[in-house]
């Protein structure tokens, strides 16, 4: 069980950054277009 928890710890924060990296990219284009 604890092996499978940490598995699913990992990919939660591996999602996280990903949707971080392109949340950070979208937005950057939004405050282009903005401005």
């Amino acid at each position: 069980m604890p092996i499978i928890s940490r598995l699913q710890k990992v990919e939660l924060l591996l999602e996280n950054v990903v949707l971080l990296r392109e949340g950070k990219s979208t937005q950057g284009l939004a405050d282009r277009d903005n401005k």
